[in-house]
């Protein structure tokens, strides 16, 4: 039977969790022992008058303030929202990867661990409970902000000095990403497996027939079992 991989970084102490954009970047750091939220923040880019070399550049700039003002230290996680499975505009969806590139390379440069990212539809179906077909996008984001309300609406509404209802829909989203890859970096600890290793899709039994559709890419807690 298979070992456990073990993870050989520092502890970590603090997870950020990034919802990726050029338009608006939310982000929000956590504590990963009690999983509260310490500060929020969206970065913009300039507008789309400027040339996007230098709209980039601006960003990175801003960018590596944030990371020097949070104190993000050696072995802390980034998490970034991964890109939606269906891409109905491949421009923009080649913008917000540079834009992952500059927060995922800035971290890994900095000390920080980059294991892997969050599938949107992961997060739609284990926090939200919006399994099965798509819902539309509006639906999407009112269901957002309820379970952030309820999760932790007011810790939010407390670092960013506005009431709930005003804060962001990129930092709610960035807030769903955090909680959802919280709840994997412990499960991996808890496990003792390497985190890197639960961010990696879940390989399929040789014959499929163990894996349900739509659910190929994440780990439960049986598969976690069978490892050990």
């Amino acid at each position: 039977m298979k070992n456990p991989i073990k993870a050989t970084s520092k502890t970590a102490s603090k997870l950020i969790a990034i919802d990726p954009s050029l338009t608006s970047s939310g982000w929000v750091v956590f504590d990963l022992e009690s999983e509260r939220p310490l500060a929020t923040g969206c970065i913009k880019a300039g507008p789309a008058s400027i040339p996007l070399a230098n709209r980039l550049k601006d960003f990175q700039h801003e960018v590596e303030s944030m990371f020097s003002e949070q104190s993000l230290n050696l072995g802390d996680y980034l998490i970034s929202e991964g890109p939606a499975p269906l891409v109905k505009n491949p421009d923009s969806a080649t913008k917000v990867e540079q834009v992952r590139g500059i927060f995922e390379t800035i971290a890994r440069s900095t000390g920080l661990r980059v294991p892997g990212r969050i599938n949107p539809r992961s997060v739609q179906a284990e926090i939200l409970g919006l399994r099965g077909a798509q819902k539309n996008r509006e639906f999407v984001k009112d269901s957002a902000r309820k379970v952030v309300s309820s999760l932790m609406g007011a810790k939010l509404s407390e670092l960013e000095n506005l009431a709930f209802e005003k804060v962001s829909q990129d930092i709610v989203d960035a807030a769903l990403i955090g909680v959802y890859a919280i709840s994997r970096v412990k499960r991996a600890q808890a496990a003792g497996f390497s985190v890197e290793e639960l961010f990696q899709p879940k390989k399929a039994s040789a014959r499929g027939s163990n894996t349900r559709r739509g659910s190929g890419n994440r780990w439960s807690e049986s598969d976690l079992k069978k490892r050990i």
